[in-house]
């Protein structure tokens, strides 16, 4: 093979999973504790996770003392526009070295050893690596709280975001997009209705479906709100005490079958909040994997 084409294999394997072996042999799985993390120029596109962790670093210090020990690193390309993306995962071991949490990864006080995940993305106008997101934290005061991570369910979607249409029979386990014409469709757009009766009772509404499924036990609605007499958004003094605005508003349904009857457990048209929490969401992963 041409050294070219050695270096583009290289190159591509970077990209599309775990570090290699080979390089990984060359990064340093430990990080000492520094007071002074000093600031970083550009990195390659192939830099070690501790190089990526120490431009963190120098931003974002870890806890006087705490030494960092890598547990896991993923490089991938970012599947909508190609973007370099990785995501390093640390943990923060206390001088002493002990303190392992009841929940295997944020543990008691004052001895705290809590993980950490932080994605990167790599900007390449300026040719670096920058911290995009993080589950966990390194604040002394929060090091004790319990944390929802990024599973590696969750790591692997980052990489290549399943959709529902791609999957077969067996790995939908009976989850099912409700289609037009199907009479369950309209007796879950029954019961949203009826979890908006206070709407309802001001203006007769109907919904925009963005995503309705259902394994005939539970169902998940996300869409919007129109008036039914003429398809356009209710208007604000009907609305109601919303935060959302009419005309672009999501409303979410989560619902369930009792008696032979649909009925909603939870809906939202109103708050910011986040409708699922992160273990609902990748218990229900199936229910709200995009189309």
């Amino acid at each position: 093979m041409k050294p070219f084409a050695a270096i583009l294999v290289l190159l591509l394997a970077l990209l599309s999973g775990p570090l290699p072996a080979l390089a990984a042999a060359e990064c340093q799985p430990v990080m000492e504790a520094s007071r002074a993390w000093p600031a970083t120029g550009p990195l390659a596109l192939d830099a070690c996770p501790d190089a990526l962790l120490a431009s963190l670093f120098a931003r974002q210090p870890p806890p006087p003392g705490y030494a960092v020990r890598i547990l896991g690193f993923h490089r991938y390309a970012n599947p909508d526009d190609g973007t370099p993306e990785a995501v390093v995962e640390f943990r923060l071991v206390p001088p002493d070295g002990h303190g392992f949490g009841p929940d295997r990864r944020v543990c008691p006080h004052p001895a705290a050893r809590a993980d950490m995940q932080v994605q990167f993305i790599f900007d390449a106008a300026t040719g670096r690596w920058i911290d995009l997101d993080s589950r966990g934290g390194m604040e002394i005061d929060t090091l004790c709280d319990v944390t929802d991570y990024w599973s590696r369910q969750d790591i692997a979607d980052l990489r290549s975001p399943p959709h529902f249409r791609t999957l077969g029979a067996g790995e939908r386990q009976g989850v099912h997009d409700v289609a037009k014409g199907d009479p369950e469709r309209k007796a879950i757009l029954d019961a949203v209705r009826a979890a908006n009766a206070d709407l309802n009772s001001r203006v007769a509404i109907v919904f925009i479906v963005e995503l309705l499924r259902s394994d005939g036990r539970n169902a998940y609605f996300r869409g919007q709100v129109r008036q039914k007499r003429d398809g356009r958004p209710v208007r604000r003094d009907i609305w109601g005490p919303c935060e959302q605005e009419p005309a672009d508003a999501v409303l979410e349904a989560w619902l369930e079958k009792r008696g032979g009857r649909w009925q909603a457990l939870r809906a939202n048209r109103c708050a910011d909040d986040v409708f699922f929490s992160s273990e609902e969401a990748a218990r229900l992963r199936l229910f709200l994997m995009e189309d």
